[in-house]
């Protein structure tokens, strides 16, 4: 028998089928008997007809292969193409820069910095007579670069609340419930492309009543700060409130002042997730301290600008959606033909 035949044969969805049904799970393992494979039927035609098989299916499969390898190609020029439209966002080159707007049509405009000093304004107003008030993190200008104009360099403590629960808050309060009326939003939730929907671990909000600052709302960002996903950005959803869970931190900044999808898909940019990872431990696990997270530079465009960017951001990921999706479906395409190339070639060859 020509072993190029029992090769294709055995990759066929018949012979898949067979051993899924005959299967036994042991140790937490499924297995395949010795038996279970010899019991497996295979046509067997001539020597010849065998060659002529496997000579059409390495036909069929080459122009297969190739349109399969073409695919993965647009897949991997989609991935390239997204960290490109992000780069370019967050170093204003994606969208009209407020600055040069301004200039054309002629008006005045509050800058990046300008608004930095209006939040950090706002703040110590707001802290007036509770004692004495500690100025957020800065970013470190003269290790950073250049910017365009009419933006600046800031660190995440300087417009935002972050926040996270600790060990011993989780071991008092926090139950985990079935019923539960609070989805939990743990590590899992924040991917490499923004937010994930799981199957919620749930509490009940009575009983995490005291623990106010584990409340998570529409655009809070989340941010994992320990494990392999150590960096990961998303944006809450505005469907339910959520309850924060382990290893991820919460990020508020306050919607008048700051966009926060800008927040999110800036730190989401390969700009903004090499700042964050710089700051990570060098330990076995990759981490980021809370004062690690308040460090991160961010750099901020003004608001209108902001607003711009991530509209336009959001049409280019959008299309890089569509075109992905339309892959993959090619992809699940060439691998149902596989099968049925396959299927075809061994009902001819019992037919000899």
């Amino acid at each position: 028998m020509d072993h190029r035949y029992l090769a294709h044969y055995f990759n066929s969805q018949t012979v898949r089928r067979h051993i899924e049904l005959n299967m036994v799970s042991s140790a937490g393992q499924n297995t395949v008997s010795q038996g279970t494979m010899l019991d497996i039927p295979v046509p067997c035609p001539g020597l010849e007809t065998q060659r002529e098989i496997v000579a059409e299916l390495e036909k069929q499969f080459s122009r297969l292969d190739e349109a399969v390898a073409n695919l993965q190609r647009v897949k991997a020029n989609l991935k390239r193409y997204k960290a490109s439209v992000l780069k370019a966002a967050v170093e204003g080159r994606l969208v009209e820069t407020e600055a040069s707007l301004a200039r054309r049509e002629g008006r005045t405009y509050e800058t990046g910095e300008q608004l930095l000093q209006r939040i950090l304004g706002e703040r110590r107003a707001k802290w007036a007579g509770r004692g004495k008030y500690k100025e957020p993190d800065a970013a470190n200008q003269s290790v950073l670069g250049g910017l365009p104009d009419g933006w600046t360099w800031i660190a995440v403590d300087a417009i935002a609340f972050v926040t996270k629960l600790a060990g011993f808050e989780y071991t008092k309060y926090v139950t985990y419930a079935n019923d539960g009326d609070l989805a939990v939003l743990k590590a899992e939730n924040a991917g490499p492309d923004g937010f994930r929907r799981t199957d919620f671990s749930r509490v009940h909000s009575d009983s995490v009543s005291t623990l106010t600052r584990s409340r998570v709302g529409a655009g809070d960002l989340l941010m994992v700060f320990v494990g392999a996903g150590t960096g990961n950005v998303a944006c809450t959803p505005n469907d339910r409130e959520y309850f924060l869970g382990p290893n991820i931190a919460m990020i508020r900044v306050d919607p008048a002042n700051v966009n926060s999808p800008y927040v999110e898909m800036f730190l989401r940019s390969p700009t903004g997730k090499n700042l964050a990872l710089g700051l990570t431990k060098a330990v076995a696990q990759p981490s980021l301290s809370m004062g690690n997270i308040r460090m991160i530079p961010v750099a901020l465009p003004p608001i209108a600008e902001q607003v711009r960017i991530v509209a336009e951001v959001d049409r280019h990921l959008s299309i890089i959606r569509e075109v992905a999706a339309e892959v993959d479906a090619n992809l699940q395409r060439a691998q149902a033909l596989r099968q049925a190339t396959l299927a075809k070639a061994f009902t001819a060859s019992t037919q000899h």
